[in-house]
C-alpha cells in the first residue's frame, strides 16, 4: 500500500438511518497485483489490485466477487486528499480500458484518478460479459445461474456499496465521482446511500433514477430531431445550405419504406436495404457523438436529395466521412481553427514555435496534451505543419480535399497482399516515413511523409469513422451485455409496460411511423427480461436523489441517450448543482466536446463550493458541418 495514503478513521458508532452510513466497515480485503492489461504509454504511475467483496451483502459468507482496480498517482508532491473516481457508463462499461484518456485528463495534475470495473464487467470475477442476440443471452443467463453466479445482485445499490468498501480499504475519508451516462446513475445511488464519503460529483450525460426512460425514449429521439431542424432553421448559414429540411426529411421518410435503396457501410462492407426502421433505430447511436451532431442537417439533406449512400456515411461516421463522394468538406479545417479558437496567446506561441521545427510528433504530443479528446491530433498537426508552410506569394495553399482523395485512391487500388504488407509495416515499425515509403513503392505520390502520418492514424485510431475515441469506444466494444441486463431487468425495465409507452408516443403526435421504429429497442430490452429474471428493485430505485453534496452537471443539446431534459430534472433535487446543456453535442461530452468540458470539470472539483471558472465557454462556439457542392 503506497505510504502517502490516509489511514481511516476510527469506526464510530453505527447510526441508524434510511441509509447506510459511509463509514460504516464493510466485509472486504485488497490485494495489490500486476494490471491486467498493458499500460498505456500515457499513464506514468499506476498501481493495480483486487477488491474482493460478498457478491451478496447480506451474505457475507457467501460467494465473492473481484472488482479490478488501477490507481493513477499523480506526480504532485501536494496531492489532494481526494482522489477522482471514475465510474463508467453502460451499464456494463469497462473502466480500466480508460486508463490512457484519464492520464490525459486535467484531474491527474493534482489528485490521483481510481478506476474501477463494476461488478460482473471487464477485468473484474465473475465478468457478465455475453455478446450476441436473444438467443445467445438467453444461453448466458443459464450459464451465468448454473454457475451459481446470482445475477440480481449486480445492481447499482451493490456497486455502490463496492465502492464504500473501496474508499475503506484505500484508507481515503472522501472521494470525488466522476461519473458518465449509467456512471451518472450510479453516482446518483452513491450520493443517495453514502453521502458522508462523497465531496463532490460530476455527473456527465445524465441518467437519473426518476425518469422512466422506456416510456420516453420514442418522444426523446423526436424531440432531438426537432432541436436539430429548429437550431439550422435559425442558423443563417444551416438554413442557406438545407432549406425547409424537416418538411422535406419528413417526406423522404415517408416513400423510404417504398424505395428501399441499397447502401453500403464503408467500414464493414455490408450491403443492405435503407429503412424508415434503419433510420430511426440507429439514431440513438449516431447522436452519441458530437461529431455526428455536427452533420446532421447535412445528412438529413442528403436523405431528402436521395443521395442515400452519403446519408449513412454522415449519419453512422459523422463529418469527416463520405470523401469518395467528390464533394469538398472541410471538418478537419473546421476542427483545426476551433483547436486555434480556443488556444490562450501563450499556448499559441508555443504551438508556432514547435510549427518552426516541423517535427509532426512534437506538435502532435502538444496539441494532444491541450486536445486530451480529439480524435485525430496528427492529422491537426499535419494541417497546421501545412497552414504553417503556405507561401501566400506563390498562391500555393494545402489542398486538404486533394489528399484526402487521395489516401481512399491507395486504399482502394492496394492489393490483398499489399494490404497485408502495409499492416506489417505499421505494427512492427510504427514509422510514418517507412509506412510513407512503401506507399511511394508501389504508387506515385505527392508527399509520402504525410501520407505515412496519415496511414498510421488511419490504423490506430480510425480518425474518418467519426466514432467515440478509442479508449471509450474499447469501453464500449468490451461492454458486459449480462450486467447491462442485470441492472436495467431490475432497475428499470420490471415496471414497465409497453402498450402504454406506445399510446404515450402516439397521443403527443409523433408520426405512426416513427413510434412503429423507434420503440423497437425498448421491444428488444423487454424481451431479454422475459427470461433474465432478476426480480425487481424497491421504489426507492426510482425516486429522485435529494442532495446537498457539490455536483457538476453537463449534457449535450442533442444526447438522444440521456437528453438535456434528464440532466435538468436531476438537478433540480441536487440543491447544490450547476447545469450546463453544451450546443450541438451528443453523448459524453467529457470526452467529445474538446478541452472546455474537462476545464470545467478541473475547475470545479479544486473548489466545489466556490464561483465556477466558465471562461472557456465564451470559446465554445460549434458549427454545422456545411458541405460545398
Amino acid at each position: 500500500m503506497k505510504l502517502r495514503i490516509i489511514f481511516v478513521l476510527m469506526l464510530g458508532f453505527l447510526l441508524i438511518t434510511i441509509t447506510p452510513i459511509s463509514n460504516a466497515q464493510e466485509e472486504s480485503s485488497f490485494r495489490y497485483t500486476d494490471c491486467p492489461f498493458e499500460i498505456p504509454p500515457e499513464v506514468d504511475v499506476i498501481e493495480c489490485g483486487y477488491l474482493t467483496v460478498p457478491e451478496n451483502w447480506e451474505e457475507p459468507d457467501g460467494n465473492q466477487v473481484e472488482l479490478a482496480v488501477a490507481i493513477l498517482l499523480t506526480a504532485n508532491i501536494d496531492f489532494a486528499p481526494d482522489p477522482v473516481v471514475y465510474l463508467a457508463g453502460g451499464p456494463g462499461g469497462n473502466s480500466l480500458d480508460s486508463t490512457a484518456w484519464f492520464a490525459e485528463l486535467p484531474f491527474i495534475e493534482n489528485r490521483d484518478v481510481i478506476l474501477f470495473d463494476q461488478r460482473g464487467t471487464g477485468y473484474s470475477v465473475p465478468s457478465l460479459e455475453c455478446n450476441g442476440g436473444l438467443e445467445e443471452l438467453e444461453v448466458c443467463y443459464d450459464e451465468f445461474t448454473a454457475q451459481g453466479i446470482d445475477l440480481s445482485q449486480y445492481n447499482s445499490a451493490n456497486s455502490a456499496r463496492d465502492l464504500n468498501a473501496l474508499r475503506q480499504a484505500l484508507g481515503y475519508e472522501q472521494i470525488n465521482l466522476v461519473g458518465i451516462s449509467y456512471g451518472t446513475r450510479l453516482g446518483l445511488t452513491i450520493m443517495r446511500d453514502y453521502p458522508d464519503m462523497v465531496r463532490s460529483a460530476v455527473l456527465d450525460s445524465v441518467y437519473p433514477p426518476n425518469v422512466d426512460t422506456s416510456y420516453i425514449t420514442v418522444p426523446d429521439i423526436f424531440n432531438i430531431l426537432i432541436d436539430i431542424f429548429d437550431d439550422c432553421t435559425a442558423d443563417e448559414a444551416c438554413n442557406a445550405a438545407y432549406p425547409d429540411l424537416e418538411e422535406r426529411f419528413s417526406d423522404a421518410l415517408i416513400t423510404l419504406n417504398e424505395t428501399l435503396p441499397l447502401v453500403t457501410d464503408s467500414q464493414t462492407g455490408e450491403e443492405f436495404p435503407l429503412d424508415v426502421s434503419t433510420v430511426f433505430a440507429s439514431l440513438n447511436q449516431q447522436l452519441s457523438n458530437s461529431i455526428n451532431g455536427f452533420a446532421m442537417p447535412a445528412a438529413f439533406d442528403a436523405l431528402a436529395n436521395g443521395n442515400y449512400q452519403l446519408y449513412y456515411e454522415l449519419a453512422n461516421y459523422g463529418a469527416q466521412t463520405g470523401l469518395t463522394q467528390g464533394i469538398e468538406f472541410t471538418s478537419l479545417e473546421q476542427i483545426g481553427e476551433q483547436v486555434l479558437e480556443q488556444l490562450t496567446d501563450e499556448e499559441l506561441d508555443q504551438l508556432i514555435e514547435l510549427l518552426a521545427t516541423g517535427d509532426v510528433e512534437t506538435i502532435t504530443a502538444f496539441i494532444s496534451s491541450l486536445f486530451s479528446r480529439l480524435d485525430n491530433p496528427q492529422s491537426v498537426a499535419v494541417l497546421f505543419l501545412q497552414w504553417f508552410n503556405e507561401d501566400p506569394d506563390e498562391g500555393e495553399e494545402f489542398d486538404l480535399v486533394a489528399l484526402e482523395e487521395e489516401v481512399f485512391a491507395i486504399i482502394d487500388a492496394l492489393t490483398d497482399e499489399e494490404i497485408t504488407e502495409l499492416e506489417t509495416i505499421i505494427i512492427e515499425t510504427e514509422d510514418p516515413e517507412a509506412i510513407g515509403n512503401y506507399i511511394a513503392s508501389l504508387f506515385e505520390v505527392s508527399d509520402p511523409l504525410i501520407l505515412g502520418y496519415i496511414f498510421l492514424e488511419l490504423y490506430n485510431a480510425d480518425f474518418e469513422t467519426g466514432e467515440l475515441p478509442a479508449d471509450i469506444a474499447a469501453t464500449l466494444d468490451s461492454s458486459s451485455d449480462g450486467m447491462n441486463a442485470s441492472v436495467q431487468c431490475y432497475e428499470e425495465l420490471s415496471p414497465f409496460d409497453f402498450e402504454t409507452a406506445y399510446q404515450l408516443a402516439i397521443d403527443q403526435g409523433i408520426p405512426q411511423f416513427i413510434v412503429d421504429s423507434t420503440i423497437s429497442s425498448v421491444a428488444y430490452e423487454l424481451a431479454i427480461c422475459e427470461f433474465w429474471d432478476v426480480g425487481e428493485a424497491p421504489a426507492i430505485e426510482y425516486e429522485a436523489v435529494v442532495s446537498d453534496i457539490p455536483t457538476l452537471i453537463l449534457n449535450g443539446e442533442y444526447d438522444a441517450l440521456t437528453p438535456p431534459s434528464w440532466a435538468i430534472l436531476a438537478g433540480e433535487t441536487l440543491s447544490n448543482s450547476e447545469v450546463f446543456i453544451l450546443s450541438k453535442q451528443g453523448h459524453s461530452v467529457l470526452g467529445t466536446a474538446g478541452i472546455c468540458p474537462p476545464t470545467l470539470a478541473q475547475n470545479f472539483l479544486n473548489d466545489p463550493m466556490g464561483e465556477l471558472d466558465t471562461s472557456c465557454l465564451e470559446a465554445f462556439n460549434p458549427q454545422f458541418l456545411i458541405l460545398d457542392q
